[in-house]
C-alpha cells in the first residue's frame, strides 16, 4: 500500500490557511506523492473592509475567496482540492453542532487525510468560528479514526498554536458573532494562551489531540 502523504486544513476563514498553514505545504511542494486538502467554512463575508478597499459588503465573499486561491496560485503548491463549504460568516457557533461534524465529515471520509490541521479550543485568538470549526474537526477526526481499522491516514491531529514569546502585547477581540469589538467593549486577548513550554512542533499523539 502506497505511504499516505495527505494533508488536510480544515479552517474557518480565508487567509487563516495563509499563516495557519501555507509555509508548511511549501515545505513539501515539490514532493510528488504529496497531496493536500484545504477546507473553509465560510467566505469571510463579514470581514473588515478597510478605507479604499474595493469591495462592497455583498462581495466581499467573492473577494475573498478569489484572493485566497490567487495566493496559493502565487505560492505554486495550489491545493489538490479546494472546498468551500459557504457557511455563515459569523455564524458558526450559532449553527448545529452535527451540521458542521457532517460538513467536514463529508470531505475526510472520503480524503482518509494522514495528518489533519485545524484549531485547537483557544481558536488563536479567541475567535468564535474558528473554535466551533475547530471543535467540530477534532469530533470528526475522532468519529472516523474509530469506525475502521483499516485506514491509512488519520494519524495525526494537529492545532495551531501561537507562542506567547512570538506576541508582543495582544490583537482585536471578538464577540460571540465574531464581530471585532471596539470602543470601550474592546479588550485585546493575546494570540494564543499557550505558555511556549506547550507549543511544540511534535506530532500530536491522535488520542491526545481528539479529546
Amino acid at each position: 500500500m502506497p505511504r499516505n502523504r495527505t494533508l488536510a486544513c480544515v479552517f474557518a476563514h480565508p487567509d487563516d490557511d495563509a499563516y495557519g498553514a501555507a509555509g508548511s505545504v511549501a515545505l513539501h511542494a515539490d514532493e510528488p506523492d504529496f497531496r493536500s486538502v484545504l477546507v473553509h467554512a465560510t467566505f469571510g463575508e463579514q470581514g473588515d473592509i478597510r478605507d479604499g478597499f474595493p469591495a462592497s459588503r455583498e462581495a466581499l465573499g467573492s473577494v475573498r475567496r478569489a484572493e485566497d486561491e490567487a495566493a496559493w496560485r502565487a505560492l505554486g503548491r495550489s491545493p489538490d482540492r479546494q472546498e468551500w463549504l459557504g457557511l455563515p460568516d459569523g455564524g458558526l457557533a450559532d449553527l448545529p453542532f452535527e451540521e458542521l461534524v457532517s460538513a467536514v465529515a463529508r470531505i475526510l471520509d472520503v480524503e482518509d487525510p494522514a495528518v489533519v490541521v485545524t484549531f485547537g479550543p483557544d481558536g488563536i485568538f479567541g475567535h468564535p468560528d474558528h473554535i466551533s470549526i475547530g471543535a467540530a474537526t477534532d469530533e470528526t477526526f475522532a468519529r472516523l479514526r474509530s469506525r475502521s481499522d483499516s485506514r491509512s491516514g488519520l494519524q495525526r491531529l494537529a492545532h495551531g498554536a501561537v507562542p506567547q514569546t512570538c506576541s508582543n502585547g495582544g490583537i482585536a477581540s471578538f464577540d460571540r458573532s465574531g464581530t471585532r469589538l471596539r470602543g470601550r467593549n474592546a479588550k485585546p486577548v493575546h494570540l494564543c494562551s499557550q505558555t511556549s513550554s506547550t507549543v511544540s512542533t511534535e506530532p500530536v499523539q491522535a488520542e491526545q489531540a481528539a479529546r
